[in-house]
């Protein structure tokens, strides 16, 4: 079954079920982690996972549920400047489609524009060459604090 909702009925959802949720920065190669945990929901970056195949990109996801028990995931959706969706959205798209479908975990989309280059101002790390895991703390800190106005 799958379970793709909108921004406000997973917000919803968050607040009824109180979930611990997982932030994903989708890339071509790489996936960027970050979790925030009820009921705080203080968001924290994981880390980085290199991607190889679809199955082993889930497996490595259910590992990571191992430590970080999430309930629901927030996937950034790589929108262009305009609002429109190119390549990379859909192909986030079709991420977490596969994510809800296979996995059964009900997934958000939103809007992750300038994550990467918050990311880069943010990071103490900047000497670090892959800052997705900072990236989907943004995204995931930005859903959170859109719907739930910390």
């Amino acid at each position: 079954m799958t379970q793709i909702l909108n921004p406000d009925k997973f917000a919803a959802f968050i607040q009824d079920q109180a979930p611990s949720i997982l932030g994903i920065d989708y890339g071509s190669k790489n996936l960027g982690l970050a979790y925030a945990s009820s009921p705080t929901y203080v968001t924290t970056p994981l880390n980085v996972l290199k991607r190889t195949t679809l199955k082993k990109d889930f497996q490595a996801l259910e590992e990571t549920r191992k430590d970080f028990p999430f309930h629901c995931v927030v996937v950034g959706l790589p929108l262009n400047m305009d609002g429109s969706e190119g390549a990379m959205a859909q192909a986030a798209k079709q991420f977490g489609f596969y994510l809800s479908t296979t996995c059964h975990w009900p997934v958000c989309f939103w809007d992750e524009r300038l994550s990467s280059v918050e990311a880069a101002e943010r990071s103490f790390q900047r000497k670090q060459k892959r800052l997705d895991h900072v990236a989907a703390h943004i995204i995931l800190e930005s859903f959170l604090n859109f719907y739930l106005k910390r």
